[in-house]
């Protein structure tokens, strides 16, 4: 998959048309058709940063580098925590990558408290 089909593949999944979706990245739509149909080379950065930003993902997820590991494959807590419909629509892909990386005391983060608290943190610094 060339990385303009891989761009057009994420935003349909996301159910955006081009124009939604360039609004998003704050470009122009016609640059975004471009891109997907690989009529640019090679992106800038900046560009797929602002993509990414724009779908509320991660760089590496909106180019397929990304390695998103399988619900079942996720820690109990973290499955717990992206059941609870009070938190599910605020973690995204990118969000489960970084709390997967969370060491603390020298032990992975386990339970749905744990990893909670773990993301209100980082999202209270990153974010707010």
């Amino acid at each position: 998959m060339t990385i303009g089909e891989r761009l057009r593949h994420v935003r349909k999944g996301l159910g955006l048309t081009q124009r939604q979706a360039a609004k998003l990245a704050g470009m122009r739509f016609q640059y975004l058709s471009k891109l997907e149909n690989d009529r640019v080379e090679n992106p800038s950065f900046e560009t797929l940063c602002r993509l990414a930003a724009g779908y509320k993902m991660g760089v590496d997820e909106l180019i397929g580098r990304g390695l998103a590991p399988r619900v079942e494959e996720l820690p109990e807590g973290l499955r717990q925590l992206l059941a609870d419909p009070d938190w599910a629509n605020d973690i995204t892909p990118a969000w489960i990558e970084t709390l997967l990386r969370i060491e603390h005391s020298g032990r992975r983060l386990n339970t749905k408290r744990e990893f909670l608290q773990a993301y209100l943190v980082l999202r209270g610094i990153f974010v707010e």
